[in-house]
């Protein structure tokens, strides 16, 4: 490329706009040259996106929308989500009864040796037994009304770990804090620090026994 632009017309070399001069190009030797810029990911696929209607379907039901853009980001990370987990699939899309062909909305029986096998409550109550080559197969209920949600499950974990954390710095640092030991609130952690100093001091020079000792346990 730099010997075809050397060989143009001054009017065309770079900058194409100044008839008059053309600037200068400097050869740069990069430190690091990537050898290639093909996707080495591995290709994912599901099958609820590979269809319009299917996909229509799956944001009426959750009500996805992009028509803001919180809406659009919650949708697209539901998007990904579904994508990474393909069980969430039939958790987001209605269910079909496999006998009567009706749609199921709330507590469903769902097959423990078929994945996609789906009855209703109707079904389930007229004594419908769900065979395979002449085998019944054992249903369970399925109610997702009772089950937590997983982001809220989440949630909760990632706080309990975020306090222990926290509690376990403030532990460590009461240890060896010298501040603490004189007045309260002088150091980061306030109250707190000095709240543990005085309960390790207790702990040190307490001579009842552990079990006996209110603060102590």
């Amino acid at each position: 490329c730099h010997t075809k632009h050397a060989a143009l017309e001054v009017a065309e070399q770079h900058p194409v706009d100044d008839f008059e001069t053309a600037h200068e190009l400097v050869e740069e030797k990069l430190d690091t040259v990537f050898p290639s810029t093909r996707e080495v990911d591995e290709e994912l696929s599901s099958e609820i996106f590979n269809e319009r209607e299917d996909l229509l379907t799956l944001c009426q039901t959750n009500k996805y929308q992009f028509d803001q853009i919180r809406r659009a980001k919650h949708s697209t990370m539901m998007f990904l989500y579904h994508i990474f987990n393909i069980e969430s699939i039939r958790e987001a899309l209605p269910a079909t009864c496999d006998e009567c062909g009706s749609s199921i909305q709330g507590a469903q029986y769902r097959c423990k040796t078929c994945p996609d096998y789906d009855m209703c409550m109707s079904c389930h109550k007229k004594r419908v037994v769900h065979k395979v080559g002449g085998v019944a197969h054992e249903l369970r209920l399925h109610d997702p009304a009772s089950e937590r949600n997983m982001f809220i499950e989440r949630r909760i974990q990632q706080t309990r770990a975020q306090y222990n954390k926290r509690l376990n710095d403030i532990l460590v640092h009461a240890a060896t804090c010298t501040l603490s030991r004189k007045r309260p609130n002088p150091c980061k952690y306030g109250k707190n620090c000095y709240k543990l100093v005085l309960l390790l001091e207790h702990y040190k020079g307490c001579k009842e026994s552990r079990d006996r000792c209110a603060h102590c346990r």
